[in-house]
């Protein structure tokens, strides 16, 4: 039996110190796993810090 794949989704604004602790723990525990960050514009490296994970980046703008 296979194992299901799995995306995770999550929002951030300037999260990029988390980013790597995210992503180990779910590649710990699981094989198959994607992430889709929603971006609402950071000014750190959040954007980037994500993309070099191998994440889909997504950004909005909340307007506030």
């Amino acid at each position: 039996m296979s194992k299901p794949s799995i995306t995770v989704y999550t929002v951030a604004y300037n999260e990029s110190f988390l980013l790597p602790q995210i992503n180990k723990w779910w590649h710990d525990r699981f094989s198959d796993v994607r992430f889709e960050l929603y971006d609402n514009y950071s000014d750190d490296d959040t954007p980037n810090m994500a993309l070099d994970l191998g994440w889909k980046v997504n950004q909005f703008d909340t307007g506030g």
